[in-house]
């Protein structure tokens, strides 16, 4: 499969004081198919947001991209100057956030906003705008779109200001979609309907998307292909069927074994402690929470390739339990 999208040895880092910058992306290597639906999951803090606003350059100003490149559909972007990445922000790549009441404007009409977003990248006259926001609207499943077109924010429901979001995350035809998180406060029936409604409209315009998420069962039930994150880095990734039924990273079997407690195969050494950054090293960043460590784990990590590039960071593939 061709990749739409290609990072290599990506790092980010947030500079300190009189200390050594910690290190919030820690040499991450990811790769997303053209039409895939890409599932990024790991525990909170593990730098999966953060790795999507490296990709739309829209890092808060106090952290820096210390090294990496990142290639779009054959490109390098991740040197390009703001100017000129600005055609592909919107309009080749596109990010629907989980706040989108925090990234509508609240003084503007719905139809204002997508109708400047959309002139933006397009050279339309405001009729030939307004009808195309109206169309996708209605292709997002809200209700007379005519009248929600002339709504402010403050007066849709947290559902169909999340519609909205992805209305305008999908009108300029991106090949890619970044979607972080976003079902976050959603109850059970809307968050299906919006999951639903991003698979098809990504299935429908073959827009690749790369869905962020801490939740194995919407990993399990919409994506194709999934990347295992933790302290900053991929520690296992590959078609779903592969890692979910065969995973060789014990972080991966330790997710796993989080939504089948009576199914539960391993006794881990610690049940979540967040990773200590400022301890990061070349090794498993995984190693302090692992019952199968060993003074090897301190040593520059090994990738392996398994079948059907299921690929994983541990020196240990093979040997667990050794």
């Amino acid at each position: 499969m061709t990749n739409i999208l290609e990072i290599e040895g990506l790092r980010v880092q947030f500079p300190q004081e009189g200390a050594e910058p910690l290190k919030i992306i820690n040499g991450l290597s990811l790769r997303v198919g053209k039409g895939e639906f890409h599932g990024l999951v790991g525990e909170t803090g593990a730098g999966k947001s953060i790795t999507l606003w490296t990709i739309m350059k829209l890092l808060p100003k106090a952290m820096q991209v210390a090294d990496g490149e990142i290639a779009f559909d054959g490109q390098k972007i991740s040197e390009l100057p703001e100017k000129n990445f600005r055609r592909f922000r919107g309009k080749e790549v596109s990010i629907i956030s989980q706040n989108p009441f925090g990234s509508l404007n609240p003084i503007k009409r719905i139809g204002e906003q997508l109708v400047e977003f959309f002139r933006e990248h397009n050279d339309v006259t405001y009729k030939v705008a307004a009808n195309r926001v109206l169309e996708e609207l209605n292709a997002v499943g809200i209700p007379d779109p005519d009248r929600r077109f002339k709504s402010f924010p403050n007066e849709l429901s947290g559902g169909m200001a999340q519609r909205v979001l992805i209305a305008a995350a999908m009108i300029n035809r991106p090949k890619l979609v970044l979607a972080d998180e976003p079902t976050t406060g959603l109850d059970v029936t809307i968050q299906a309907q919006i999951l639903e409604l991003i698979k098809s409209r990504g299935a429908e315009l073959e827009t690749s998307v790369l869905f962020v998420t801490h939740d194995l069962g919407i990993i399990a039930q919409y994506c194709d292909f999934v990347s295992v994150m933790f302290a900053g880095d991929i520690v296992e990734s590959g078609p779903l069927k592969e890692v979910f039924l065969n995973p060789q990273h014990p972080y991966t079997r330790q997710l796993l074994d989080t939504t089948r407690p009576n199914e539960k195969k391993f006794d881990y050494k610690d049940d979540g402690t967040p990773p200590d950054l400022s301890r990061i090293h070349g090794g498993c960043n995984y190693n302090y929470r692992c019952q199968f460590a060993s003074i090897e784990c301190l040593q520059p990590l090994n990738t392996s390739t398994l079948n059907n590039g299921h690929i994983v960071r541990c020196q240990k593939v093979g040997r667990l339990g050794e």
